[in-house]
This record gives structure tokens, C-alpha cells and sequence, in this order.
């Protein structure tokens, strides 16, 4: 068969015939696909043209096929077969499935939410592997070309080929070492923009929605440390002069054990939510898709719990 002839198939054509093969009548074929008596004979006309053969030899009253239209019915089956499979591929079954996974995540998801999500997919899958690694400025970079599955964290910006679920939010406090030299009761704007910050920071850069609010009323504060590690920056503010802006979940999780205090925040911020993101190019692929959903189900209630 020519390039020629393969422009002249549709799908249309492949179903006229596998009806008249079927029941060796133009009319019954007819009424079978829902169209026209002459809707199919000019179908006929042109498979019988593309195929170069009449399919559909008149004897008496019936119809018989020709030898080519009897040696097309096993591979014309398992064609359309195939292209039902190319349109509509099978129902996912993550029991039948072996996953390895790669995420990025700070250090604070893999201390609580990892090991429930291990829990909750090996529960459902045949095998499951994971892998974390930390964030960086590369993450969302590798979620496009696959050398990531999912991130999961808060960030203030993302691309445009970058999708996200929001899976908790959270109210965010201050936290310093006890007994701070500095603090009494409460923090001032003033005093804390002028008191030294260890800002927690996903990509290991930039600013964030704390330095944007501050510019937007002509102010700054001192941020002295840069951490894409939680635990890392908690120590620091544990240890030395510096503070720090967290979740009052995460604050309380985390103040007996380095002796930290709590304080209300002396202005308003917009902290980004913790969210999962994926890629475009993974959006509607099945197992990803199932993965998003069980995070999604099975993971929100108990980050919520946990880290709101």
C-alpha cells in the first residue's frame, strides 16, 4: 500500500468494513454503524478502490467474501483492537504496577509526611520506590524533563507548565531562643526588621513574601542566614541571636526540643501554601495521576493535623 493509500483510511472506513465483513450485507451493515443503505454502498465503493479487490461477491441471494476480504478479518480485528487501545488505553491498576518515584521535598516532609505516604502507596501498589532529594533552584526544571515525579513545598512563583494542589496552609509566627537578650513580650515592626533573620528558603535563593511585604511599606529586614534545610535553620535560630518566620505548627512541633519561645508576628504576611506540583507533560498520564489522587485523599487530613 502506498502513502497514498494511507491517506485515503479513516477510521470510519475500518469500521464500514469490519460491519460488511461481518454480515456480508450492505443493509444489515447499514443499520449496524446507525448510517445510510447508500451511506454504506459508497463506503463499499471505496474500500473496494483502496483495497483494489471486491470484498463482497454477489451468489444468488447472498453475499460471499472474496479471498482478500476472508484473509483480512483475523488482521483487521486485532487492528481496530489496537487502535482502541492507542485512543483508550486500559484502566490503571497500581497493583499491577511497579513505581519509582522521585520527589523533592524539604526536610521537614520527610521527618512527618514521608513515612505515611510510603504507607498509603504500598498499601495499594505491587512495588514502590522512593527517592527524595532537597529542593533547588533546578526543581522545577526537573519536573519538565522527568527527572522529577512531584515537589512538594511552598513557593512564591511557578511556571507556567507547572501545575499545583494545595495540600495545607497555615498561620506563621516568629520563633527565637529562650530568654532572647533582645525580646521582651512581643516583637515591634522596628525591632523586627533590625533583628539578624535565618530565613528558611526552598531554592537557596532570592527573597521572599516577608521581604516583598516589608518593600511594599519601604522597609527591609536582616536576613544574616540562608537555609533550604528546616531542621538546619531551626538550630541556627536555636543557638544564636537570629530569628525566624515558620508555621505556629511547625513552631510548636519543634520549641521544647530547642528550647525555642513563639511570638506573633508584628505584621501581616502571605506565606505560601505547602502544595504538591507536577509537570504538564505528566498532568494526565495514569499512574501519575493515581499518585496525585491517593496524596491528595489519603495525605491531606493528616498533613493538616500535622503542620497546620
Amino acid at each position: 500500500m502506498t502513502v497514498s493509500n494511507l491517506e485515503a483510511i479513516d477510521l470510519n472506513l475500518l469500521l464500514a468494513l469490519k460491519a460488511l465483513l461481518h454480515y456480508r450485507h450492505v443493509t444489515e451493515a447499514a443499520e449496524s454503524m446507525g448510517i445510510t443503505q447508500s451511506g454504506m454502498s459508497r463506503s463499499l465503493r471505496k474500500l473496494r478502490q483502496l483495497l483494489n479487490d471486491e470484498l463482497l461477491i454477489r451468489s444468488g441471494k447472498y453475499m460471499r467474501l472474496s479471498v482478500r476480504a476472508e484473509s483480512l478479518l483475523a488482521p483487521l480485528d486485532e487492528l481496530l483492537v489496537n487502535i482502541s487501545a492507542f485512543i483508550n488505553p486500559p484502566c490503571f491498576d497500581p497493583k499491577g504496577h511497579d513505581f519509582s518515584i522521585k520527589i523533592a521535598a524539604p526536610d521537614v516532609f520527610s521527618m512527618g509526611i514521608l513515612p505515611l505516604l510510603y504507607n498509603e502507596l504500598s498499601a495499594y501498589t505491587k512495588s514502590i520506590k522512593l527517592e527524595v532529594v532537597n529542593w533547588g533552584k533546578e526543581t522545577q526544571s526537573h519536573l519538565a524533563t522527568g527527572e522529577l515525579d512531584f515537589a512538594f513545598g511552598g513557593i512564591n512563583e511557578t511556571r507556567a507548565d507547572i501545575y499545583k494542589r494545595q495540600l495545607s496552609s497555615s498561620e506563621y509566627v516568629c520563633i527565637a531562643r529562650k530568654n532572647h537578650p533582645q525580646i521582651n513580650k512581643r516583637i515591634s515592626l522596628k525591632k523586627f526588621c533590625t533583628l539578624p533573620h535565618v530565613m528558611m528558603t526552598l531554592e537557596g535563593r532570592g527573597t521572599s513574601v516577608v521581604d516583598d511585604r516589608l518593600s511594599a511599606l519601604g522597609m527591609s529586614r536582616n536576613v544574616t542566614v540562608k537555609v533550604s534545610h528546616f531542621l538546619g535553620a531551626v538550630a541556627i535560630a536555636a543557638s544564636s541571636d537570629n530569628i525566624m518566620v515558620i508555621s505556629r505548627s511547625l513552631a510548636r512541633s519543634v520549641a521544647e526540643q530547642f528550647q525555642l519561645d513563639l511570638y506573633e508576628l508584628p505584621i501581616d504576611f502571605e506565606i505560601p501554601d505547602f502544595n504538591i506540583y507536577w509537570h504538564l507533560r505528566t498532568h494526565k498520564n495514569p499512574p501519575h495521576q493515581w499518585l496525585r489522587q491517593i496524596i491528595i485523599d489519603h495525605v491531606t487530613t493528616s498533613i493538616r493535623k500535622e503542620y497546620s
